[in-house]
């Protein structure tokens, strides 16, 4: 008996030790387990972001991305970017997105591409850089298709190429992209790198970004309004919009309102002031 427990007590012993000290785990992993919590924290951290509980849905994220899931790995990267949620950390940032690019996922391959554009906390590679923002815009990610059409008008890590930049700006758009919207818009209004000037179609994307509370094109919509460009002329409009504006675009807005007071009946400035109002009071805008 002495001799059976002398046999397997050391061996025992050391496989208690081993796990005393973090060298063997807790459990054995599961990885088809692991990864079917992964998908259900990843889905639950949806579902609390989509409510407007960020710490609650960082917390589900935090856990599906210790389990690989790619998706959250990003989401977790971006929070410590942004500083949403969580302390700012850029070196923590990038930690997470090169785990998330690494399993293909355009958030992470995104974020990846900012640090590798701005050289901060790696070295500068806009090469490199451009073809994780192809492979992300290559699956409809569309913060990833906006900036690849700042790459391609500018011609950072590529050759300048400003009708691919068009295509970009246009697949952003139509992917809710607001502030694609708005340099879409322009290029509509204007006619721009090829394509074919539509002020109709300029101010149909105006509205689209100005829905979201993008400040230029509610700027933008307004002078359209105010001068009957793609729309009918209505000075009623045009100040809703530019009052809308002028709380966060500053004094291009502000400067219109002061300039064109004048030209409204008190009747038509008392109606755009109760349409600015009303927008703000839209359920989906509190």
């Amino acid at each position: 008996m002495k001799r059976h427990l002398l046999q397997f007590g050391a061996p025992l012993l050391l496989v208690i030790g081993m796990w005393a000290v973090g060298w063997l785990p807790l459990r054995w992993s599961d990885p088809a387990a692991d990864q079917s919590r992964a998908a259900a924290s990843y889905e639950k951290g949806l579902s609390s972001q989509k409510g407007g509980t960020t710490t609650e849905a960082l917390r589900w994220f935090r856990q599906a991305a210790d389990l690989g899931h790619a998706g959250a790995q990003a989401k977790v990267g971006t929070a410590y970017a942004t500083g949403a949620g969580l302390p700012e950390d850029p070196a923590e940032a990038l930690r997470w997105w090169r785990k998330a690019a690494a399993q293909g996922d355009a958030e992470g391959q995104y974020g990846l591409a900012l640090a590798q554009l701005s050289g901060t906390l790696v070295p500068q590679d806009k090469e490199a850089a451009v073809k994780l923002l192809q492979q992300a815009a290559a699956q409809d990610f569309a913060p990833a298709q906006h900036r690849l059409a700042e790459c391609c008008l500018h011609g950072d890590g590529l050759t300048e190429t400003p009708a691919e930049a068009v295509r970009w700006y246009r697949r952003a758009a139509e992917n809710g992209h607001a502030g694609a919207q708005v340099e879409f818009g322009f290029i509509c209004k204007r006619g721009l790198w090829g394509a074919p000037q539509d002020a109709a179609q300029a101010v149909q994307w105006f509205q689209k970004a100005a829905a979201q509370d993008d400040a230029r094109a509610q700027y933008q919509l307004g002078k359209c309004y105010a001068d009957g460009t793609g729309v009918p002329e209505d000075l009623a409009e045009a100040m809703k919009w530019c009052l809308l504006a002028s709380s966060t675009f500053g004094n291009d807005a502000t400067q219109w309102i002061e300039t064109h007071e004048k030209d409204l009946t008190a009747g038509q400035y008392a109606e755009a002031r109760a349409r600015a109002q009303a927008f703000r009071a839209q359920p989906q805008r509190k």
